[in-house]
């Protein structure tokens, strides 16, 4: 009850804020929408009543991106993107953007257990965890010294460049445009 909590999981927060706070400057066919949970140590409480509320009401959610711990690794610059085979096509989607656009490695882990991913999934949304590969190994896993000293930004930024590249292709970007202005005298490549 003591843990900071740096890593486990507000890494997951900056991210999903930092995601937000780039994603606000475009529009999109659906609508993206980013929520935190509290609970989530004690028993997945809040994204429990989130995903059955959702369910209740009949939402039309097409993929949930849970980050988790972000911001750590040792000898692996790797993420586990975790879910079930009926969900790997967004899983994929994660795969190929970290492939795409980071430096990262990934394993696909097809077993949900512990994060907020899993109430989704129950309910029958398309979702998945991505998480360091070596969580297990962080050295203040569920301990005090989880502080903001241990977590490394360069991995946190890969993990979250890649989660913005598929909430982003989910959401179907209406206006993101690369204009290609070649300088004079030089070859067009």
């Amino acid at each position: 009850t003591l843990a900071p909590g740096a890593n486990d999981n507000a890494s997951g927060v900056a991210g999903l804020l930092l995601a937000a706070q780039i994603l606000r400057q475009y529009s999109f066919r659906s609508t993206i929408r980013f929520v935190v949970f509290t609970g989530e140590e004690q028993g997945l409480y809040g994204s429990e009543h989130y995903a059955s509320a959702a369910a209740a009401r009949g939402d039309s959610i097409l993929g949930v991106v849970i980050y988790d711990m972000i911001a750590w690794h040792d000898a692996l610059y790797e993420i586990d993107i975790e879910g079930e085979t009926a969900w790997l096509p967004v899983m994929n989607v994660m795969n190929d953007a970290c492939a795409r656009y980071t430096g990262l490695d990934t394993q696909i882990q097809l077993s949900s257990w512990g994060s907020d991913h899993v109430p989704f999934q129950d309910e029958g949304f398309p979702a998945f965890l991505a998480i360091e590969t070596e969580y297990d190994a962080y050295p203040c896993y569920h301990k005090t010294c989880d502080t903001t000293g241990l977590n490394q930004g360069d991995f946190g930024a890969e993990v979250t460049r890649a989660g913005l590249a598929t909430v982003a292709h989910l959401a179907g970007v209406h206006d993101f445009f690369i204009a290609h202005t070649p300088l004079p005298a030089t070859e067009n490549t």
